[in-house]
């Protein structure tokens, strides 16, 4: 049993609503804190009973109350996707705009959660697009965390900028790249989708919005490929090469997209960068690819890869 939860507290949880009527009505205080600071209206928010809401909030429960993470019942319902929840807080008075200690409103959350439909009630509502969480990240890039093109859209529709950086200089586009997958929740079922594996959907999104594709990170100073390179998408790379994007770019280390992709023994991507031949190694004091690797790890043993991957054929002995 939560500690300090009262009975309206379980009661509001399970849906129980003749229970919450019959405790309201003798009296029972409405806004009960448990030792999480948690309301009655935040767990019946949160797990979509409608009806104990309606009671809670006819008996004038705050629907602007904070728990000890500074969500509202707004968040907990924006998060679970809750429309009819959504809906009946806002008409009752719940700060459309509210933040928790991580500076997260309610539209971030239904973003990061790919809660399209909650999304569009809450812009209705007029929810800010330019709101920035403590990391200085926007509502699209936490669309752009679960690759949810139909949010995406949604955004670009309300003129959310797609080149928004936040406090590292991380864009949605490379944002992208950065969360190689997540896991995304429906009801009781759990699945992960690989967010940056293939999808040139939303690559094609991105390049079709005119996003600053050559936007480097401020964090390391890594490129899109340099992200690709590191997770092993080597479509992706193909498809970042058509667009224009430079494929020999550096890091604050001088490496290339190559030495991540062989840091990351991604072999296909290295296979792909030395075959169209787009990077150089002469800035990294005679090291290529595999010796930096090996050097950098201190590796006792020879590292073993695919002969063909670093084997030039371009007409001289390396490519660097």
């Amino acid at each position: 049993m939560r500690e300090r939860a009262t009975p309206l507290h379980l009661a509001a949880a399970k849906g129980h609503d003749s229970v919450v009527d019959v405790l309201l009505r003798m009296g029972a205080a409405v806004d009960p804190l448990d030792k999480d600071r948690v309301t009655p209206l935040h767990d019946a928010a949160m797990r979509g009973n409608v009806q104990c809401l309606r009671l809670l909030l006819a008996a004038q429960a705050d629907p602007n109350h904070r728990d000890v993470d500074g969500c509202t019942p707004l968040h907990k319902a924006a998060n679970y996707g809750l429309a009819n929840c959504v809906e009946l807080l806002l008409a009752h008075g719940a700060k459309v705009d509210s933040t928790d200690n991580e500076g997260t409103t309610p539209l971030h959350r239904a973003a990061c959660e790919r809660r399209s439909a909650v999304v569009e009630m809450l812009l209705e509502q007029g929810a800010s697009l330019i709101a920035r969480d403590v990391y200085g990240q926007k509502v699209v890039h936490k669309a752009a965390i679960t690759c949810n093109l139909t949010v995406l859209e949604i955004l670009r529709q309300k003129n959310a900028s797609m080149d928004a950086e936040d406090k590292n200089g991380i864009t949605p586009f490379l944002l992208w790249y950065v969360h190689a997958s997540v896991v995304v929740v429906e009801g009781e079922a759990a699945a992960t989708l690989d967010v940056a594996a293939g999808d040139e959907d939303t690559a094609q999104f991105f390049i079709k919005c005119k996003v600053n594709i050559y936007k480097k990170s401020t964090r390391g100073l890594w490129s899109a490929p340099h992200f690709a390179a590191n997770e092993g998408h080597a479509d992706m790379l193909l498809l970042l090469l058509l667009a224009g994007v430079p494929m020999s770019e550096r890091d604050l280390y001088g490496r290339t997209p190559l030495h991540i992709a062989v840091e990351a023994q991604a072999y296909a991507c290295a296979a792909f960068l030395l075959q169209v031949r787009v990077f150089s190694c002469h800035h990294l004091p005679s090291l290529a690819p595999l010796q930096w690797y090996q050097e950098s790890t201190a590796a006792e043993t020879t590292l073993t890869v695919p002969h063909t991957i670093f084997h030039w054929t371009g007409g001289r002995e390396s490519p660097c």
